[in-house]
C-alpha cells in the first residue's frame, strides 16, 4: 500500500511546491493623463497581480526607458486585451470580512470603522449602462467600489466584528445597492437575489448584470488553449489486494491488463495569471480485466477481475510550471466518481500441486461505483496536442474483508483541441 501512495505523494508535494509567482509580459496599452490626453506605448512588465498596484512600469515609444505611472499622473490606465485600473486616493475599510480571521484573533469587537488612506489603482470588474465596479485587493482585506457616471466613486460597506461570542455583520452595501437601484431591482425581480447576495466580486457582477446591460469596454483575450479536447491512448490496470492477517500467503503474483483510452474534457483556464491554473472536467472511458493469484502452500485461489466498462467523470485542477504560448508543462490533480458496468469476480480455488479445480467456481459481482483519485503530469505544444500521464489513487471495487480488491492504472494518452 505505501508503495502505490508513494507516486501521488510525490506528485503532490511537488504540486505544492512550485512556485506560485506571479509572470510578467509586455503588453500593450495606454493611460489617460489627469488633463484628459491619451497616452499610448507598453506595460514592459505587465502582470495579472492579485493585489492592486500602486504603480507600474510604462514606456511610449518615445520615451528611452520605462518610468512608472502613479496614480497622481493618470486617472487611469488600460492593458489591451486584459485589465483597466482606476486611480484611486482616499480611505477604503480595514474592518475583517473573514470569519477565521475574527475567530483567531478575537480583538475586532468593534462596529467602529477601521480605516487607512490608500494611493493605488482599482481594477475594473464590470462596466455597464450606467455604472461600474472596481475591486481593491490588499494585505488586509478586499474592498468593492462602485463608480456611477456623473457621481463620486463610493465604497460598497461590509464589515464583521465579535460580539457576545457570535460573529456579526453589517452589510450596508445591500442598502447601498437599493438605495442606487431600489426601481430597476423591484422592475427586474432581484429583491430576493439582493438579500442573499454575499460580498463577492463574482457575486456581485452576476447581480449588475441582471440589472443592466453590460458595456463591452475592451476585448479580452481568450486563453488559446481553452476548449473542447478529445483523447485516446492506453492505460495499465492491476489489482492490489488488502488481506487480513489471519489470511496468510506463502506466494502472490497478478497479471495486469492495457486497455484502451477515450476521454473527453473542456480545457478552463482561470482568467487571472494568463491562464497558468486551470480546471479540467473530463469523462474517461476504459475497461479491465485482471486477475490475482495467492498461495497458502497448500491450494491456489485465483480471482479474476472484469469490468465492461469503467466510466470516470472527473473534475481536475492544475498550474502550468512551463507557461508560453508554444509550449507548457503541467502537473494536476483531480476527483470524481467511476461508474462500474457489468463488473463481477470470478473466485477458484485449485490443488496447490496440481492445479485442479477445487470446488465449484464462485461467481459475484464489483461494487457498482467507486471513487476515482487522479494525479497527472503532461505537456501542452502548439495550444493544439496534449500529452499525458497519469496515475490513478487505488480505489476500492469489494468489502470483503478477505480479499479486498482496489483497483489502480496508469495511463499515457494524447489528446488534441478540437476548437
Amino acid at each position: 500500500m505505501k508503495t502505490t501512495i508513494r507516486p501521488t505523494v510525490l506528485a503532490f508535494a511537488f504540486f505544492v511546491c512550485t512556485t506560485l509567482s506571479a509572470q510578467n509580459k509586455v503588453a500593450s496599452g495606454y493611460y489617460i493623463t489627469q488633463q484628459g490626453d491619451t497616452v499610448k506605448g507598453m506595460f514592459p512588465r505587465y502582470s495579472q497581480w492579485d493585489r492592486n498596484p500602486a504603480e507600474v512600469e510604462f514606456t511610449t515609444a518615445t520615451s528611452q526607458k520605462p518610468f512608472l505611472l502613479t496614480p497622481r499622473m493618470c486617472r487611469k490606465f488600460v492593458v489591451t486585451g486584459f485589465d483597466e485600473y482606476l486611480s484611486y486616493t482616499g480611505l477604503r475599510l480595514t474592518n475583517p470580512i473573514d470569519d477565521d480571521e475574527i475567530i483567531v484573533n478575537r480583538n475586532y469587537s468593534s462596529y467602529i470603522d477601521e480605516t487607512e488612506k490608500v494611493e493605488t489603482f482599482l481594477r475594473l470588474i464590470i462596466r455597464t449602462a450606467g455604472n461600474e465596479l472596481y475591486v481593491y485587493k490588499g494585505s488586509k482585506r478586499s474592498n468593492l467600489f462602485i463608480l456611477l457616471h456623473n457621481q463620486p466613486l463610493t465604497e460598497l460597506r461590509y464589515k464583521k466584528y465579535y460580539d457576545k461570542d457570535q460573529i456579526n455583520e453589517l452589510a450596508d452595501y445591500k442598502q447601498q445597492l437599493n438605495n442606487l437601484f431600489g426601481e430597476t431591482i423591484e422592475t427586474r425581480k432581484q429583491s430576493a437575489a439582493l438579500e442573499r447576495l454575499p460580498y463577492a466580486a463574482s457575486e456581485l457582477t452576476t447581480f449588475l448584470q441582471a440589472l443592466f446591460p453590460e458595456e463591452k469596454t475592451r476585448s479580452r483575450q481568450r486563453n488559446p488553449a481553452d476548449g473542447w479536447i478529445i483523447a485516446g491512448g492506453v492505460i495499465h490496470n492491476s489489482i492490489q489486494v488488502a488481506e487480513e492477517k489471519y489470511f496468510l500467503s506463502v506466494s502472490r503474483k497478478q497479471q495486469g491488463s492495457f486497455s484502451p483510452l477515450f476521454c473527453i474534457g473542456y480545457y478552463q483556464s482561470l482568467q487571472r495569471n494568463f491562464g497558468r491554473y486551470f480546471i479540467y472536467p473530463q469523462l474517461k472511458l476504459f475497461r479491465f480485466k485482471t486477475v490475482d493469484e495467492s498461495s497458502d502452500g497448500v491450494f491456489l485461489y485465483s480471482t479474476n477481475y472484469q469490468v465492461s466498462l469503467a466510466a470516470c467523470l472527473e473534475i481536475n485542477g492544475g498550474i502550468n510550471i512551463i507557461n508560453r504560448e508554444q509550449f507548457r508543462l503541467f502537473l494536476s490533480g483531480g476527483v470524481g466518481l467511476a461508474a462500474i458496468v457489468n463488473g463481477h469476480k470470478m473466485y477458484q480455488r485449485y490443488v496447490a500441486d496440481g492445479h485442479s479445480a477445487y470446488g465449484a467456481p464462485r461467481k459475484s459481482k464489483l461494487a457498482p461505483a467507486t471513487y476515482d483519485i487522479n494525479t497527472a503530469v503532461g505537456i501542452v505544444l502548439h495550444n493544439k496536442v496534449f500529452l499525458t500521464a497519469a496515475y490513478m489513487v487505488p480505489a476500492q471495487l469489494t468489502y470483503a474483508p478477505e480479499n479486498m480488491a482496489m483497483l489502480r492504472g496508469a495511463l499515457l494518452g494524447l489528446g488534441y483541441k478540437l476548437w
